[in-house]
């Protein structure tokens, strides 16, 4: 065999072998694709924070997946449950692969909640807690308005219900109308209303991380109210849009029921210690008495009833 023909049975070859590689390589992927289905991102990340949720978590978790908004993820981070909600979730993530289980010693919804929050690749975050549901269209709402109006937080409405079939919207949770505050126009508009939770709002997730908001560690019942009254100094845009979204279980055994009204006012001071030192480090020009007034103003229908609801039980 001359010198050519050795170097054209070796191109021969060659050329046959990556044809067979390149068809192999394609129908794997083929099979993977119909399989799993092609790797889509996620637009949005659902934060869910699990402990000792047993009872209502299978209702939570199905009220995500049953969104009409299909490119998400539900990151759920048990939080050293003593129950059978760690095995819950593993049986959910082997059905769904958005479903993303992260498994921590118990160190309170704070770190769990950020720890979801290092974990997501969505554009935007939710938080959901684990006894309540989400409305099916509720992301993908959120989703396009937050991109129609270039938003960096979109906040919805909230009702209450009950295991014994009692629902009702409660008054400081009813957006009524299309509101847009632009530069921390916020802070000196008149009226509105809106809940507390972190759960009735869309986040952007860059803007999360760009101005390191983060949930206060260490306090049991403030946790949102810190968490957003940093966020709200950073945002160059919020939307009121007027959805009634988020369904909140009433549960008289949750931590704000369960503490003593010390307790609670403690933890309110800590809350406003973290956002000062926030303000402070991030040169946010909003005095305290205008954050006290206003925070009173926005959230008097939720905040105050509890607090004569301790107070009067004698705790």
């Amino acid at each position: 065999m001359t010198y050519l023909n050795v170097i054209r049975y070796f191109r021969s070859v060659f050329v046959v072998f990556t044809s067979v590689m390149v068809s192999l390589c394609f129908t794997l992927s083929k099979s993977n694709s119909s399989k799993n289905g092609p790797y889509v991102p996620p637009k949005v990340s659902v934060i869910m924070p699990v402990y000792n949720a047993e009872k209502y978590l299978k209702e939570s978790i199905e009220s995500v997946l049953n969104s009409t908004l299909k490119e998400i993820e539900l990151i759920c981070v048990n939080d050293g449950s003593k129950d059978s909600s760690l095995k819950i979730l593993k049986q959910y993530a082997k059905k769904d692969s958005r479903i993303i289980v992260i498994n921590q010693k118990n160190q309170g919804v704070a770190v769990a909640r950020q720890n979801g929050i290092d974990k997501a690749k969505g554009e935007c975050v939710a938080f959901l807690d684990s006894d309540d549901i989400i409305d099916p269209d509720a992301y993908a709402i959120a989703y396009d308005y937050m991109n129609r109006y270039e938003a960096d937080i979109v906040c919805f409405g909230l009702r209450n219900f009950s295991d014994d079939g009692g629902t009702g919207i409660r008054n400081d949770c009813i957006i009524d109308k299309l509101k847009i505050y632009e530069n921390k126009s916020w802070w000196k508009a008149k009226g509105q209303r809106e809940s507390i939770s972190s759960c009735t709002k869309l986040y952007r997730r860059n803007f999360i991380i760009k101005n390191n908001i983060k949930f206060p560690v260490g306090i049991k019942a403030s946790e949102d109210e810190g968490f957003n009254l940093c966020a709200y100094s950073q945002a160059k845009k919020i939307i009121h849009i007027p959805y009634t979204f988020y369904n909140y279980r009433l549960n008289t055994s949750s931590t704000m029921f369960s503490m003593s009204a010390s307790k609670l006012v403690s933890n309110y001071k800590k809350m406003w210690e973290y956002v000062d030192d926030y303000y402070e480090k991030h040169n946010v020009k909003i005095g305290t008495f205008k954050k006290l007034t206003y925070f009173l103003s926005v959230y008097r229908d939720e905040f105050w009833p509890l607090v004569k609801t301790l107070v009067g039980a004698g705790t």
